[in-house]
């Protein structure tokens, strides 16, 4: 005849190597989802940075295109006044006439170089302005994928703290029972307190002494 007792003692141990594997899954499990969500933020805000520093790029390039046209406009203007002096010096013109003629030469000269300064200063304007707005929206993807990766690691935590107090009443030979909501909520705020970063936890709150104070129980 088979005996009980010995005959369990194997089927205990299988028992309970599931049950830790099981658990160590599901904390692996959680924890890598966590930092998949933190870096797919981080390499949004690095795109986003990357457009930004484009825009930003393309503002100064128009900015040196609007001087260089502006130099060649009044390179030409000069020209055009050379040009125009020896003609009315020429046909014996001068005075006030030839004055006259210079004036509106340089004039007119002015006039297509403060278009030229308006029309880069809109585009550069413009540019900025959608670079500073891809970088809002690289620092809100990052925030996003911060608080993502917080959230997973917490309800992990909380998960795992279950687990494992429900755990270890039964492998001490106490009657299987649910751990209470206030075990699992410490023990999970433990756990997270332990394995994220205080930059991160300072996202929800204002410091992390005060915070773990306020929501979890410091070790």
């Amino acid at each position: 005849m088979c005996n009980v007792n010995t005959a369990a003692a194997p089927s205990s141990k299988v028992n309970t190597a599931a049950t830790l594997s099981s658990i160590v899954l599901q904390a692996y499990g959680g924890f890598s989802s966590a930092r998949q969500q933190q870096s797919a933020g981080q390499q949004e805000n690095r795109y986003y940075n990357y457009l930004a520093d484009i825009s930003e790029n393309n503002a100064g390039l128009v900015q040196d295109q609007a001087a260089r046209d502006t130099l060649q406009l009044r390179r030409e203007a000069n020209r055009t006044i050379g040009s125009q002096r020896a003609a009315m010096a020429a046909n014996g013109v001068s005075g006030v006439t030839a004055e006259d003629v210079i004036t509106d030469t340089l004039s007119e000269a002015d006039i297509d170089a403060s278009a030229i300064r308006y029309n880069a200063d809109m585009k550069t304007y413009n540019a900025r302005v959608e670079a500073a707005g891809y970088r809002t929206k690289g620092a809100q993807a990052k925030a996003s994928g911060d608080v993502t990766a917080y959230n997973t690691l917490l309800g992990t935590a909380t998960s795992v703290a279950g687990s494992w107090l429900a755990y270890s009443q039964t492998s001490m030979g106490k009657t299987p029972k649910r751990a209470s909501a206030t075990q699992i909520r410490s023990a999970a705020m433990n756990t997270v307190r332990d394995n994220l970063p205080s930059s991160k936890l300072s996202l929800f709150g204002t410091g992390k002494k005060s915070w773990w104070q306020n929501n979890g129980t410091l070790r």
